[in-house]
């Protein structure tokens, strides 16, 4: 049977419901590795990044943050939470802006900070059924989607700021 990683199960292991880490957790600066096989351990996955986010209102939370190093992000579209597997930027606009964000694995007091972002993007993912999925994100979508994917390398808010 094929796993996702050679020690798949080691990185569920640190992966803890209703807890999100923080920085300077290492886990956070891991790059994360691709999905392969859309297993229950991957299904779980997803479920806990889901009901994270609708528990902690953000707008978007990936893998690495629950403690779990494999490429899936679940980012709020609109009104519904969207998992993404293996996002990929494959395009995005010259223009780009600055705007406030916030970070669920940067709290105690912190204020937003100002990060720069580009206006629009394009994204190829894998739906939770391993079916590729294409997206254009204008605006906070495509700005929660960056954020997100940034994650999966193990890139900070704190990375991007802009003074």
């Amino acid at each position: 049977m094929t796993t996702n990683t050679p020690a798949n199960a080691l990185h569920l292991i640190r992966m803890v419901e209703n807890t999100i880490l923080q920085v300077p957790d290492i886990a956070l600066r891991t790059k994360c590795v691709p999905i392969i096989l859309f297993d229950d351990d991957v299904q779980r996955v997803g479920q806990v990044l889901m009901k994270s986010v609708q528990r902690e209102g953000g707008l978007g939370l990936a893998a690495p943050q629950i403690g779990v190093c494999m490429r899936l992000i679940c980012v709020m579209a609109g009104a519904q939470p969207q998992l993404l597997a293996n996002p990929e930027i494959v395009k995005k606009s010259e223009q780009t802006y600055v705007s406030t964000e916030g970070c669920l694995s940067i709290r105690h007091g912190q204020a937003p900070f100002k990060a720069r972002r580009h206006k629009w993007i394009k994204v190829h993912a894998l739906d939770m059924t391993g079916k590729y999925v294409s997206i254009k994100a204008h605006d906070v979508y495509a700005r929660a989607l960056q954020h997100e994917i940034d994650h999966l390398d193990g890139i900070l808010l704190g990375d991007q700021i802009v003074h």
